[in-house]
């Protein structure tokens, strides 16, 4: 079981999005990248086989253009931000952190499903999807 976050983005981050979001800082190590098959793992330095969080990703599929679509129109890219049960709350709002910071370079938005928050970057504030009568839709 884990925490999700979920981050929809109109453009695809590169393969080395966490390297930048993480430069310099010394406390992080990250195995694999996006886009990888293995995904991208974030762990502690100082405990590099405990996974603070785990990041699949992907194009846009069926249900998250049926999801996600009013919300962010023209979304091409989402990922899950997946934390571990357990964690703490610094593993949590790291990976909170590193998908705001994805939100706000790649033009997306970031919803957090256990809370039903959707978080918008400054820079898109004024934007907000209309309506929608789907109950499934967020």
């Amino acid at each position: 079981m884990s925490h999700d976050l979920h981050v929809v983005l109109r453009r695809r981050p590169p393969a080395e999005a966490f390297a930048q979001f993480a430069e310099g800082r010394d406390d992080l190590v990250s195995e694999g990248h996006l886009g990888s098959v293995d995904n991208l793992v974030v762990s502690p330095a100082a405990e590099p086989s405990r996974s603070s969080f785990l990041v699949y990703d992907g194009p846009v599929d069926e249900d998250d253009a049926r999801v996600y679509g009013s919300l962010l129109p023209g979304l091409t890219y989402t990922l899950l931000l997946a934390v571990p049960f357990g964690r703490s709350a610094e593993e949590h709002d790291l990976a909170f952190s590193f998908g705001a910071w994805l939100a706000d370079e790649y033009d997306g938005i970031v919803y957090e499903p256990q809370l039903d928050y959707i978080w918008w970057p400054a820079s898109r504030r004024g934007e907000r999807a209309p309506p929608n009568d789907d109950p499934d839709l967020i």
